[in-house]
């Protein structure tokens, strides 16, 4: 998995998952923007929840995947 996490996301994804900080290093290209690559489980457990709550503070995700299970989760959100 990859993810563009700015600051905010960053900050949270460390204080949640502790170990994820060996996974993450500063974007070469834009500035207080954050890289995450690393491997999950392949049913997003835990990364999902993340990801959904924190969602303005992320601004990229790969797999596609990863993409398309989020996106099937937010369709199930009652609003």
């Amino acid at each position: 998995v990859t993810l563009k996490l700015k600051v905010g996301g960053y900050n949270e994804l460390i204080e949640r998952f502790p170990l994820s900080l060996a996974y993450l290093s500063p974007a070469p290209e834009i500035e207080d923007v954050y890289i995450f690559d690393g491997m999950v489980n392949h049913r997003f457990y835990g990364l999902s929840n993340f990801l959904l709550g924190y969602f303005e503070h992320v601004m990229e995700v790969q797999p596609q995947a990863l993409a398309d299970h989020l996106n099937i989760l937010n369709n199930k959100i009652k609003y």
